[in-house]
């Protein structure tokens, strides 16, 4: 950025510097000397920052974004539901908010639950609902929503940690459809 101002500068300059000398030469009776002077550059802003990046981040609510909405059936509580699922732990510093991936079932088989049930992190249970079959959803999941003051795998996840997770919904099929028949 600071190179392209310069360059501005100097192109400012040489244009001033030319339309001087062309006004100099059509009036030769008023001659004067007319130097341009460089305009020094001015100091960097500071870079204001309203984030102390040295404290956690502090999210208290789940945050949904759409990636691609489906058009498939919706996912309600109380319905199974099948899940393709990436996890990766919050990062204020990337502009996705995703640090390392942690875990993820798209390399293998994906993952079916009851939506609702409390099976699951309780932010899928309060995030997934509405989305529909073929649709991706991004959520941002506070701490008391996911793993909590235990934190979870051996330490990957930390105690407090807020999680980012990436959802694709393969499927929604009634619980009854599944039971064993009597």
């Amino acid at each position: 950025m600071f190179q392209a101002q310069n360059l501005i500068r100097c192109a400012i300059l040489a244009l001033a510097s030319t339309t001087l000398t062309n006004l100099a030469q059509a009036a030769p009776q008023k001659t004067a000397a007319v130097v341009a002077a460089p305009v020094p550059a001015p100091a960097p802003a500071p870079v204001a920052s309203t984030v102390d990046m040295s404290k956690p981040a502090t999210i208290t609510e789940i945050i949904k974004t759409e990636i691609k909405t489906g058009a498939g059936a919706e996912a309600v509580a109380g319905k199974i539901i099948t899940v393709h699922y990436s996890a990766w732990l919050y990062s204020i510093r990337n502009p996705d908010h995703k640090s390392a991936l942690i875990e993820s079932s798209v390399e293998r088989a994906p993952f079916t639950f009851t939506l609702g049930a409390g099976k699951v992190l309780k932010g899928w249970d309060q995030g997934l609902p509405g989305m529909k079959v073929g649709g991706k959803r991004n959520l941002i999941v506070p701490s008391a929503l996911a793993y909590g003051e235990r934190g979870a795998g051996r330490g990957a996840i930390p105690r407090n940690a807020v999680m980012v997770f990436e959802f694709e919904l393969l499927d929604v099929k009634d619980a009854e459809a599944t039971a064993p028949a009597k």
